[in-house]
């Protein structure tokens, strides 16, 4: 090899290492922008996210703040429809409808009071009325099954205001 031969080459060799030298440079500046883009937007999409999680938050207590009121829509219906249901010549009734006033139905005699709250809805010698307010206690009763989640002991204002309102306390004159 002569001397130009190897001049000529490391020149090439110098321009190859340039150029590659050169193409990491850009490619470094264009890696850099697209990071600081991509943090850009990373940040962005955590502010989003902490938004959208906030929002959740608030949608998930205003849920259980509707399922609450819910609840104590359906107990105050099945209580007062309860305490209508009364009548001197059904004393079994009566007694099953103060033990659920009071929140003292067991599971057995909470079955019996089912059936006998059909019988009373299904049967058409019963008024319209009495057998409104039957129906009126098994729908709320299996509201309380459905959503069980949403109770007197999750929600403790519920047994406050039904104590404060007597519909706990046993009723007197009937």
């Amino acid at each position: 090899m002569t001397i130009p031969e190897i001049v000529g080459m490391s020149g090439l060799g110098l321009a190859l290492v340039t150029l590659v030298l050169n193409l990491f440079d850009r490619n470094k500046s264009r890696i850099k922008a697209l990071r600081e883009e991509w943090e850009a937007t990373d940040d962005k999409l955590s502010e989003e996210i902490d938004g959208i999680e906030t929002l959740l938050h608030s949608m998930q207590a205003d849920l259980q703040v509707v399922k609450s009121q819910i609840s104590v829509f359906w107990r105050g219906v099945a209580f007062n429809s309860a305490a209508l249901l009364h009548s001197p010549h059904t004393p079994e009734f009566d007694r099953l409808i103060e033990m659920f006033l009071q929140d003292l139905l067991t599971a057995a005699e909470l079955v019996i009071f089912k059936e006998q709250l059909h019988g009373v809805a299904l049967n058409v010698a019963e008024t319209v009325f009495r057998r409104y307010l039957a129906n009126e206690v098994l729908l709320a009763l299996y509201m309380q099954e459905r959503f069980p989640e949403v109770s007197a002991e999750r929600i403790p204002y519920l047994e406050l205001m039904l104590r404060t309102s007597g519909a706990l306390k046993p009723r007197e004159g009937f």
